[in-house]
C-alpha cells in the first residue's frame, strides 16, 4: 500500500513538472536564487533560525528585508593581513605541529602517548 502511495505521488509530481516546467523553474529560482546576495541571505536566515521555511513567501521576504538592508562589510586591506609565514618557523616545526593533531598538549592522553618517546623504558 505504501509503495503504491509513493509511486502515485512521484507520478503526480513528474506529471506536474512536465505540464508546467516554467512554474517548477520559477519555484526553484525562488527557493535557490541565482542572485548571490539573496542566496547568502537565505542561508544566513536558516543558520540563525532552523525553523526558517524557504517555501513560505512571507518568510523569504522578511529574510530579504532583514539581511539585505545590513551595511556591506568593509573590504580587508592587504596591509592588515599577517605575514605569510612566521619568521622563526621552519620545516621541522611545521612537521611536528602537523603530527600533533588537534588534541591539546595538556590532555592526559597526549601526555601518555608521548611518555614512550620522552621516557623510554630501556634508558
Amino acid at each position: 500500500m505504501k509503495l503504491l502511495l509513493v509511486a502515485g505521488i512521484i507520478g503526480l509530481s513528474i506529471g506536474v513538472a512536465a505540464a508546467k516546467p516554467n512554474a517548477v523553474a520559477d519555484l526553484y529560482e525562488q527557493l535557490y536564487p541565482s542572485d548571490h546576495a539573496k542566496r547568502q541571505a537565505l542561508e544566513l536566515c536558516f543558520l540563525a533560525n532552523r525553523q526558517f521555511n524557504r517555501l513560505d513567501p512571507d518568510e523569504r521576504e522578511a529574510c530579504y528585508r532583514q539581511r539585505l538592508l545590513l551595511p556591506p562589510l568593509a573590504p580587508v586591506m592587504p596591509a592588515a593581513l599577517p605575514p605569510a609565514s612566521a619568521p622563526n618557523a621552519n620545516f621541522v616545526d611545521f612537521w611536528r605541529a602537523s603530527g600533533q593533531g588537534r588534541m591539546p598538549l595538556s590532555d592526559v592522553r597526549s601526555q601518555q602517548q608521548n611518555d614512550r618517546y620522552l621516557h623510554p623504558a630501556g634508558r
